[in-house]
């Protein structure tokens, strides 16, 4: 009867966790709230096997737009390093040609 009662209350922790999950990647969706209203409406009618499906989909779906958005942000920064890269040679350029004109004519001139 023991074992029975631990059983139970491991299947209640897994669920109150499964529950959290999806709560939090429900949350975390980038859609409209009434698209998220509607996934939350069905999930009373899923079995645990399906909940645990969602999650893992969910979860998937959380992580590459994570990493997307990762993406973004890196090719943003690298797009502002190439920009800053390009700006300083125009300046190196323009000082080192302004450095040889200045050269020239201060050479005596045969």
């Amino acid at each position: 009867m023991a074992e029975d009662l631990q059983i139970s209350d491991d299947l209640k922790e897994q669920a109150e966790q499964l529950g959290k999950k999806l709560a939090l990647l429900i949350a975390s969706l980038d859609v409209e709230a009434k698209y998220k209203e509607s996934l939350v409406s069905i999930l009373p009618d899923l079995d645990f096997d399906q909940l645990k499906q969602l999650a893992e989909t969910l979860e998937n779906l959380y992580a590459q737009n994570a990493s997307s958005k990762i993406d973004d942000d890196f090719i943003r920064k690298i797009k502002g390093a190439q920009s800053d890269y390009e700006k300083t040679i125009r300046q190196t350029n323009s000082t080192a040609l302004d450095a040889l004109k200045n050269l020239e004519q201060s050479l005596p001139k045969e």
